[in-house]
């Protein structure tokens, strides 16, 4: 973004500002003032971020109308931003009641949800879809078991194994979301899918390569037959 104003407008210092990340390289207050050239260097930003609430019009206004600020940039990163991303590192669901609930023990004091929301934009949290995983997906000694079986199998002939196996096709999933931190995923461990009951099963027996069974399920004939 290169600055085409004449004087800093509120718009432009906005901008500016919104690109500060105070542990990320290159978008400190220095950084920022050399790569806008903005005269005044960075002091002039560092007296910009203590009158910006996270909106333009925050910087419009006069000394003595300038919204306080409930949480200093510290706490922000502390509280919020290192929660949320501590959550997301542990797989778990979380909201903004979850992390107002954790600011405001933390403090000692009450904080606006509306305050905590737009320092979590500020710092880039966002909304995300989650992604389900099962125990298994995380379980380093599951799928070394499942490596181990396999080298087993080889030293077996094909003729002489007869498989049973069964895979689910998923009809309908929710749409849940989780909040998710800069550079996180929106994982949620679960212990089943969340539409276990809405699937169709293929189950099959094979001997070798050949197939010499196979059924499929769907949802109604599960129903019928009273298949959880």
């Amino acid at each position: 973004m290169k600055n085409t104003y004449k004087t800093h407008t509120a718009v432009f210092k906005h901008n500016v500002l919104q690109e500060y990340r105070s542990d990320v390289f290159g978008s400190g207050f220095k950084s920022l003032a050399k790569r806008f050239k903005i005269k005044g260097a960075h002091k002039l930003i560092m007296h910009w971020y203590q009158k910006w609430d996270g909106t333009f019009e925050s910087l419009n206004r006069k000394s003595k109308d300038v919204r306080p600020r409930t949480m200093t940039p510290n706490q922000v990163k502390h509280y919020l931003l290192d929660f949320v991303t501590l959550i997301n590192s542990q797989h778990k669901p979380v909201n903004y009641k979850i992390v107002q609930s954790h600011i405001e023990d933390s403090l000692g004091k009450k904080v606006p949800l509306r305050d905590i929301q737009r320092y979590g934009k500020e710092y880039g949290i966002k909304w995300r879809k989650v992604k389900e995983l099962t125990l298994p997906d995380i379980d380093d000694e599951h799928w070394n078991q499942i490596a181990k079986f396999r080298r087993f199998l080889q030293r077996i002939h094909n003729d002489k194994l007869v498989f049973i196996d069964e895979t689910a096709i998923y009809a309908v999933m929710p749409h849940r979301q989780t909040l998710v931190a800069p550079g996180r995923q929106p994982l949620v461990i679960v212990d089943k899918p969340s539409a276990y009951a809405q699937r169709y099963d293929c189950i099959g027996a094979l001997n070798g390569s050949q197939s010499i069974a196979c059924i499929t399920l769907t949802p109604v004939n599960r129903k019928n037959r009273n298949i959880e």
